[in-house]
Order: C-alpha cells, then structure tokens, then sequence
C-alpha cells in the first residue's frame, strides 16, 4: 500500500542527485571539446523515472526508459545550383556563439559561457546541387534558444571551378537562424553554399530523438 519512485541517470560519471520531491541537481557540466569533434566523447546525457505503486506483492521488475537531456544538432549542404559543373569539397565547420556550460537546479537549466565547437573532416566531403550531404552530425548541446545573429557557423572548403585543375580554399561564414534548442529533438539545419556568397539556410526541422536509438531499457531485479 505505497508507492515507490526510482530515478536514474546516465551515465554514472555525471554528479547529480534528486531533491525529495524528484526534481535533479547537476554541477558544472562542460559539453566543450579542445580539439576537433569527437562523437565518442560527447556526453549524452539521459534520465529516467518511474513511480510504482504496490497493492500486496512487489513486482519482479520497474522498467526505466530513459531519455535524452540534451538537443542533438546537425549540419547538411549542399552546392547552390550556379556551380554546378564546378568541386566543392567541405574540409571544416565550426560553429560558435551556443551556450556550452551549465547546472542544472530542480531541473531548470542555468547556462552561460558561450564557447565554440569545431570539425576537421579526415575525409573531405563532395557537396553536389541535387542533395545534401551530412557535414558535422549529432552535436550535443543544452536546450537553449537561439536569438538571431547569436550563432555563427563557419565552413571551409576547397572549390575548383569547373575546366579549373587547381582548387581555391574558400571560408564561409553565416548567423543561423532564430530558433530552440529542444531536449531529446534532432536539430537539422540544411544549408545551400554559392561561391563568394553567404550560405542560404532553409528552416530548421526538428524531429524526435527517441530512447530506441540508444539500446532501451535497464531492468533493476
């Protein structure tokens, strides 16, 4: 005749704890990285909770489905349609502006530093007109909102103009557009990239980011 709440988080190197009432402290959390992105040490920070109510008899199991904390943000181009005949090959993204360091306090996030993350690509990637192609994925970030102008994003790449033999290295440089940051949602902007021009963003779409994708459920026996 009582009711159980379990919580869990991940992963176990996280310091956090739970008040009386469920909510969750976390300390300092740095999601920045010194060198160029690694995915393999990005924090992919999750939580579950379960409330269980016992009649008589305990259950065998309380199933914990976790989910994801934080926004996972990703960026696609392709080559604006001017140049098409011409290479164009995306050899680093950086983007910077995007609050990186945080706590959370009964489960409101209090951020600030504003810091920068980049991606050199060991292998270049061949933009073409038709479609886009995947530059810099799966960036983990606080949930927080975008103001206009307040993120840059950066691309360099090598452009060899059609009939060319020699390839020019090109920056560009862009605001992303207004928007938020939502936790456990993919964040996908897609931009089109026209030599000597800015790049042309369509808006953002955002799509689920579901507990399946990690590998599910932890049972505690």
């Amino acid at each position: 005749n009582s009711t159980h709440t379990f919580y869990a988080l991940y992963p176990a190197t996280i310091e956090g704890n739970y008040t009386v009432d469920g909510k969750l402290n976390i300390d300092n959390l740095d999601l920045r990285q010194s060198n160029s992105y690694n995915n393999l040490q990005s924090i992919d920070l999750m939580q579950a909770k379960q409330s269980q109510s016992i009649v008589n008899n305990a259950p065998d199991f309380v199933s914990l489905n976790f989910d994801h904390m934080l926004s996972s943000v990703n960026f696609s181009f392709k080559m604006h349609n001017s140049n098409e005949g011409d290479k164009m090959e995306v050899t680093y993204v950086l983007v910077n502006g995007m609050k990186c360091y945080g706590t959370m306090q009964e489960d409101e996030w209090q951020l600030s530093e504003p810091s920068y993350l980049w991606k050199k690509l060991d292998t270049p990637i061949s933009l073409i007109t038709q479609s886009y192609k995947t530059c810099m994925s799966d960036i983990l970030m606080f949930p927080q909102d975008i103001a206009a102008g307040e993120v840059t994003l950066y691309v360099s790449y090598n452009y060899t103009p059609s009939g060319a033999s020699n390839a020019i290295t090109k920056v560009m440089q862009a605001v992303l557009p207004a928007g938020r940051w939502e936790a456990g949602k993919k964040i996908n902007y897609t931009g089109v990239i026209e030599v000597d021009n800015n790049i042309e963003f369509a808006t953002p779409t955002v799509e689920p980011w579901g507990t399946e994708q990690v590998g599910g459920t932890i049972i505690i026996q």
